[in-house]
């Protein structure tokens, strides 16, 4: 009888126990964040000198393996910088800077014979200058510059799609984004080792996000603290 109401008691504090244990461990709520307000008028922009945010950034490229399949790989050190003029486009401005021994496919050997095709380490710098934009929509247009690498300078066209413009949530500095594509032959840079097996035309995806890392912070200024009352004379 002592058993069975010792089980009995144990039954009954395990079904009674207090509600708000289970509450107590659950993690807390984040706080809610507002999303920022992205506006796709490049007009709405804040004009000035913008650098790349490389950890929202990709350089990626395809090129054509025996007609059947494409190889793909990305370039993992770059910088970029944009000078955005938004009432006038086309005089904004873009220079590349590009590593390309940083080349990643996931596949060592061919990342191998690619360095040694673009002779790494004798050409280190790969850069694009732009020498003309023009606005071809609402929030489009083309990127003419100089691509030279291998110690060549050719021209390179790219279509660009403006993504939108907004405050940085964190940094509270304006910040916008582009995407670009376009088609090089890497013959004309002298690169010709493998064709038509590998093929000559390169297709680029570019995506970029570009703040202002230096511009200020709007800071509401505090209220001025009033000086204390003299203390009345004894």
């Amino acid at each position: 009888m002592t058993a069975f109401r010792t089980v009995l008691l144990a039954i009954l504090l395990l079904s009674s126990a207090p509600a708000f244990a289970a509450d107590a461990a659950a993690p807390a709520k984040p706080p809610a964040m507002t999303p920022p307000v992205v506006s796709n008028d490049i007009a709405k922009a804040v004009a000035g000198t913008y650098t790349i945010d490389k950890s929202h950034a990709a350089i990626v490229f395809k090129v054509s393996h025996l007609g059947t399949s494409f190889y793909r790989g990305r370039y993992n050190d770059f910088d970029a910088k944009v000078v955005l003029d938004p009432a006038a486009p086309e005089k904004s401005t873009l220079e590349v800077t590009l590593n390309p021994a940083s080349v990643d496919t996931h596949n060592a050997k061919l990342e191998g014979e690619i360095r040694d095709w673009f002779k790494v380490t004798q050409f280190p710098t790969v850069t694009f200058k732009s020498t003309k934009i023009t606005r071809t929509g609402p929030s489009t247009g083309e990127i003419e510059g100089d691509l030279t690498m291998l110690g060549q300078t050719h021209p390179l066209k790219l279509a660009a799609t403006f993504q939108g413009a907004s405050t940085h949530m964190m940094k509270k500095t304006p910040v916008f984004g582009i995407s670009a594509v376009g088609t090089l032959k890497r013959s004309t840079w002298g690169v010709s080792y493998g064709i038509p097996m590998v093929g000559d035309d390169v297709e680029l995806q570019i995506d970029a996000e570009f703040d202002t890392p230096d511009a200020p912070v709007a800071v509401t200024p505090a209220a001025p603290v009033p000086a204390p009352a003299p203390a009345p004379p004894k």
